[in-house]
């Protein structure tokens, strides 16, 4: 096992050609346009939550045990897998990370949970990152993942970023998964709190972009310094209203070489959430969505806590569907509103819920089935 705490060209490439292979080997299910049926992807815990959403997409190890590859890339050669592993009681360093594009199982500070070290031993990735410093995610964590991953690989790596603070992190993991050389796209979101760039990520990850983070008066020096650096930028796409982003700090981007950014927004973090969904897909379900092999399902997460958003967003992304917030027993107006006029029970396919009914209730599913059906008469 080797252990790396900074970037090299050969890692990086590593982490690419396997984060590609994980996003292009999940086939989505044929497009039906009718309704199926609700999914939950919900544990006993977090932890147990975002080891049921791994084991949902990744149903067999990357090595068996006889050592043989358990998925090939399209060439028929071996891929091995790649996990992220985020703190479950803070989330701070884990923002960013979801844009990566990689399955994200979390952890306690001081030592993996039942439910992650299990589902480590299951999988059998070949390759870890870490996110977050020694505060966040501790050494004898680090410790148990090498002794983990070390029983099926003689060259596994296990990588960690973190920097001096959230800032610094999503900076590096943008400098180490999107070099801004290659960086067209940018989002910037509060540092502050999480639902904002959970509800962006999983659309950060389709377009292979990194997630930057900013205060709401202020731009730290690390952002500044990856967007004066990505010479080739196109679009930055601030999220959030002026309430976490401040205008001044909206303004300010153009001294740091950003040509203009486009703001979305609503009036709260449910409210943007919509933004998003109706900013990045416009044509949801219909022909020319802009993802095109987009699915037919419709996400919902709690935005009162960032846990099971932060790894469910992985499967939102393979799905290419936005992410939909709720509150545990009930559904904002704007959510509401927006999926009783955009879509009916012959336009989706699966209903899916990120967590237990400790999170979610039972309630909030009847509320959306409800819209739907009458939508559909």
């Amino acid at each position: 096992m080797r252990l790396f705490k900074l970037k090299s060209k050969s890692i990086l490439s590593l982490f690419v050609a396997t984060l590609l292979f994980l996003s292009l080997s999940f086939v989505l299910p044929e497009r039906t346009f009718a309704y199926t049926g609700t999914i939950r992807y919900a544990g006993d815990n977090r932890y147990d939550t975002a080891a049921k959403i791994c084991q949902s997409v990744w149903d067999k190890p990357f090595i068996d045990d006889q050592g043989n590859p358990g998925y090939h890339d399209s060439e028929g050669n071996p891929v091995d897998g790649i996990v992220v592993l985020a703190s479950g009681q803070n989330y701070p360093d884990a923002l960013a990370g979801v844009a990566i594009g990689a399955p994200v199982l979390l952890t306690t500070k001081g030592s993996l949970s039942s439910e992650t070290l299990t589902e480590l031993y299951r999988l059998r990735a070949k390759y870890v990152v870490i996110l977050g410093k020694d505060g966040a995610v501790s050494i004898n964590v680090e410790n148990q993942v090498e002794g983990i991953i070390d029983n099926y690989y003689d060259d596994s790596i296990v990588y960690r970023i973190g920097g001096d603070d959230r800032y610094q992190t999503a900076y590096e993991i943008a400098d180490t998964f999107f070099p801004v050389a290659n960086t067209t796209d940018v989002f910037i979101a509060t540092g502050s709190n999480f639902p904002d760039s959970l509800s962006v990520a999983p659309v950060a990850a389709e377009k292979r972009a990194p997630l930057l983070l900013v205060k709401k008066d202020s731009v730290p020096q690390s952002t500044i310094n990856y967007l004066e650096a990505a010479s080739n930028l196109q679009n930055v796409y601030v999220i959030g209203g002026e309430g976490v982003i401040s205008a001044s700090v909206f303004n300010d981007l153009d001294s740091y070489g950003v040509n203009g950014a486009t703001r979305i927004s609503g009036a709260d973090r449910f409210a943007t959430s919509i933004a998003i969904a109706e900013y990045f897909y416009p044509t949801l379900f219909e022909s020319d969505h802009p993802f095109p092999s987009g699915s037919d399902d419709l996400v919902f997460a709690t935005g009162s806590d960032f846990p099971d958003a932060l790894s469910g967003s992985y499967i939102v992304f393979l799905l290419q569907t936005p992410i939909l917030l709720v509150l545990k027993d009930s559904v904002p107006s704007e959510t509401l509103m927006y999926v009783d006029t955009n879509f009916t029970l012959d336009t989706i396919n699966t209903l899916i819920y990120l967590g237990g009914i400790g999170v979610i209730s039972t309630d909030v599913e009847n509320i959306i089935y409800n819209a739907l059906e009458q939508g559909a008469a």
